[in-house]
C-alpha cells in the first residue's frame, strides 16, 4: 500500500476537501490490483483517485494535474509497456511481444504489486478484438474479428478453436475458467453457449437482451428473461438449458447478478409497498436450497451493467451514504462480521436532517415526497421530473451521478417546499403498465400524470405556487405541461430539455424517440406529434416563467433545442430566459455551476436564495 502511494504522489496533486457542501462524490472500481482496489472519484470538482486496499486502508485522494481522468499507474511496466490486458483481479497480464505481418507475439506474465514475473509464450499470433483472462487465472481467450474464439490452456499450453457463424459478438461472457463463452444474438432472440474444450454449441431461446453468468464450477447459468414489464432473474443448469427456474417470484427488477463459487448475488427491487420500487438490494440466491436471503439493503444500482464486480472469491458493490456513494467489498467466505468492507477515501456529508422522505402513490402516480420537518402551514410546491423517461426517481440521493447533482438542489429546496419526485408514464422499475402507457401517448399521458400527481397533493397538502423542475426528457415534461394547464402551474425551469420533437427527429432520423410517434414526422403521424407539441400551445401562457438552461457541450439534446424555442418564445413576448454554461455537458456538473444554477433556480421559485449557500 504505501509503496504503491510513494511511486503516484509526485504526479498527481492532493484534492481539497472535497466534503464541503455542494460536493457529491461518487466512487466506482476502476481496477484491481491484486489485494488493492483503485478507486474512481467523480466529483463537482473533476475526478480523482484513490488506492485502497482490501482491509479498507485508503490513500490520499489524487487529482491527475492534466484533467484527463487517467487511473494512477500502479501496475508495473513490463517489457516497457503499461496497456497490457490484465485479469480481473490483476494478477496476470497479456503482454504483445511484437506484430510482423498478420501475427501478433504475446506472452503471459504473472503480476504481484509492483512486480512481474514470466509465465509462458502463448502459443496463439492470431488476431484479437477482445483478450479476456479467466476469473480463476487459468486461461486465456481470444476473440477474433472472423468469427473465431481461441482458448489457450495456461497450466498445459492447450490450445483449442472454434469458428462461430457471426463476427459481432454482444453481451460476450465467459465462465470461471474459461471452458464457455457466450453472447447475445439479438435476430436470433437467443443466447449462444459455446464450449470452448470440444465446440458444442448450446442455445437459450429469449427476447430479452442480457448477459449469461457461469457459477464458479461452470454448472449453472444464470440470465435474465423480462416478464410482464419486470426483468426477471432465471437459473438453469448448463446439461440441461430448459430446465430453468425463477429465482424470485413477485413484480421485481433485477439489474445486475454475479456468481461467487455456487452462489449467485444479485440486485433488485421489490413491490413490498410504497418504498419497495425504490429500494434496491443485494440478495444472494441458493441454487441447491432454493433460499434467498437479503445481504445488503439500499445498494448502488444500474439499468445497465456496472456497479457489481467480481474477482474469484470476492464481490465488490456500490453504496450511497449522504452524500457520497463508496464501494464495498463483500467477500463471503470471510469469517463472521468480516464479510464487509467498506472503501471510502472521502468522509461522508450527512443528507439533510430537516426534511422527511416518503414514497407515495397518488392514483397510480408512484413518487417520493419530500417535506420540511415539522412544518404544516401553506407552502409552495416543487414537482421533479426526471430523465429518460424509462428511469426512475429515488427516495434519497440518486445512484446515478448525473441525477445526485440535483438531488443536493431538491433536498435544499425541501426546508421550505414540499418537493415531489414522481415517476411519470414511461418511467422504469414499476412494470409494463406505467412504462407502456407512454407508447403512442408522449405529451399526454405523462402530462396527466403530472397534473394528477399535483391534483392528489393538494388534497392533502396547502399548497400555494406550483413549480416544475426537470432535465433532459423531464425538462421537455415541465414545459410542456405548462402549455397543456398554465393556471395550475406558476413557473417552469428546463434543464437540457428537448422542447420541439418534430424539429429534433426531422433533423435527427436516427433519434429512437420517433418509436414513441412512430416513426419520423409525416402525414400520417402529425396528429401523434402536434399532441407532443409545446410551441403549438405556447398562446396558452401569459406570463408565467421559463427558465431554459443547458451546457454548450452537450452531445445529448442539440443546443439549438434551447436556443431555437428561446427565440420563438422571446417573439411572441413570454417571460422566458436562457442560460448557459460554458465546458459542460448535458448535466451540469461543476461545482460553481450548480451553485449558480441553485441560486437562478431558487428565485424563479421564490425561494430563499441562502438554500444554496456553501
Amino acid at each position: 500500500m504505501k509503496k504503491l502511494i510513494l511511486l503516484i504522489v509526485p504526479v498527481f496533486l492532493i484534492a481539497p476537501n472535497v466534503a464541503d457542501a455542494y460536493q457529491v462524490n461518487y466512487a466506482s472500481v476502476e481496477d484491481i490490483v491484486g489485494d488493492e482496489v483503485i478507486l474512481k472519484y467523480r466529483t463537482t470538482d473533476g475526478y480523482t483517485f484513490s488506492v485502497c486496499d482490501f482491509s479498507g486502508q485508503c490513500g490520499e485522494l489524487l487529482y491527475d494535474e492534466n484533467e484527463d481522468n487517467d487511473a494512477p499507474q500502479v501496475f508495473p511496466e513490463i517489457l516497457g509497456k503499461t496497456d497490457y490486458e490484465k485479469s480481473v483481479d490483476g494478477h496476470r497480464a497479456v503482454v504483445k511481444l511484437a506484430e510482423i505481418g498478420d501475427n501478433t507475439y504475446r506472452a503471459l506474465y504473472a503480476v504481484d504489486g509492483d512486480d512481474s514475473s514470466f509465465i509462458s509464450l502463448i502459443p496463439y499470433n492470431g488476431p484479437s478484438i477482445r483478450t479476456s483472462i479467466t476469473y480463476a487465472n487459468d486461461a486465456v481467450v481470444f476473440v477474433g474479428n472472423g468469427g473465431e474464439i481461441t482458448r489457450y490452456q495456461v497450466s498445459t499450453g492447450k490450445i483449442s478453436e472454434i469458428s462461430t457463424e457471426k463476427t459481432y459478438y454482444p453481451y460476450i461472457s465467459l465462465s470461471e475458467h474459461g471452458k464457455y463463452i457466450t453472447a447475445y444474438y439479438g435476430g436470433d432472440d437467443e443466447h449462444k453457449i459455446w464450449n470452448l474444450i470440444n465446440g458444442k454449441e448450446m442455445s437459450i431461446s429469449t427476447e430479452t437482451p442480457s448477459y449469461v453468468v457461469f457459477d464458479n464450477r461452470e454448472e449453472r447459468v444464470a440470465y435474465l428473461e423480462e416478464v410482464d414489464g419486470f426483468k426477471k432473474l432465471f437459473v438453469a443448469p448448463i446439461d440441461d438449458l430448459e430446465d430453468k427456474e425463477e429465482v424470485n417470484e413477485g413484480d421485481y427488477t433485477v439489474v445486475e447478478y454475479e456468481f461467487i463459487g455456487d452462489t449467485l448475488y444479485y440486485i433488485a427491487n421489490s413491490e413490498e409497498g410504497p418504498s419497495g420500487p425504490y429500494i434496491w438490494n443485494l440478495y444472494s440466491y441458493d441454487p441447491e436450497s432454493g433460499e434467498t436471503e437479503v445481504v445488503d439493503s439500499d445498494v448502488g444500482y444500474d439499468d445497465w451493467y456496472g456497479n457489481l464486480k467480481k474477482t474469484h472469491s470476492a464481490l465488490m458493490y456500490e453504496k450511497v451514504d449522504g452524500t457520497n456513494k463508496n464501494v464495498i467489498i463483500y467477500e463471503p467466505d470471510a469469517r463472521e462480521g468480516e464479510k464487509r468492507t467498506v472503501l471510502s477515501a472521502v468522509e461522508p456529508r450527512e443528507a439533510s436532517d430537516k426534511i422527511t422522505r416518503t414514497a407515495v402513490d397518488l392514483d397510480g402516480v408512484p413518487g417520493v415526497l419530500l417535506t420540511p420537518e415539522g412544518e404544516t402551514g401553506e407552502l409552495p410546491l416543487i414537482v421533479w421530473l426526471h430523465g429518460g423517461p424509462m428511469r426512475q426517481t429515488s427516495i434519497g440521493y440518486h445512484t446515478f451521478y448525473g441525477y445526485a447533482v440535483y438531488d443536493e438542489f431538491l433536498e435544499r429546496f425541501a426546508e421550505e417546499a414540499n418537493v415531489l419526485k414522481i415517476d411519470y408514464a414511461g418511467s422504469w422499475g414499476h412494470g409494463e403498465e406505467l412504462r407502456e402507457r407512454l407508447d403512442d401517448n408522449l405529451g399526454v399521458a405523462d402530462v396527466s400524470d403530472v397534473l394528477k400527481s399535483i391534483e392528489e397533493i393538494k388534497k392533502e397538502r396547502d399548497i400555494s405556487n406550483v413549480y416544475l423542475l426537470g432535465n433532459s426528457y423531464g425538462g421537455y415534461l415541465g414545459a410542456r405541461t405548462l402549455v397543456e394547464d398554465p393556471e395550475e402551474i406558476d413557473a417552469v425551469v428546463s434543464l437540457s430539455g428537448v422542447l420541439d420533437w418534430e424539429s429534433l427527429i426531422s433533423r435527427i432520423p436516427s433519434s429512437p424517440f420517433k418509436t414513441y410517434f412512430d416513426g419520423t414526422p409525416n402525414r400520417d403521424n402529425e396528429d401523434k406529434y402536434e399532441a407532443a407539441s409545446i410551441m403549438s400551445r405556447l398562446d396558452n401562457i401569459d406570463d408565467e416563467k421559463i427558465l431554459l438552461v443547458y451546457g454548450e457541450d452537450d452531445a445529448t439534446v442539440p443546443t439549438w433545442q434551447s436556443t431555437e424555442f428561446y427565440s420563438f418564445a422571446e417573439e411572441e413576448g413570454k417571460n422566458v430566459e436562457l442560460v448557459n454554461y460554458e465546458e459542460e455537458g448535458h448535466t451540469i456538473l461543476k461545482s460553481e455551476n450548480l451553485l449558480d444554477l441553485c441560486q437562478r433556480t431558487a428565485e424563479v421559485f421564490s425561494l430563499s436564495e441562502s438554500l444554496c449557500e456553501i
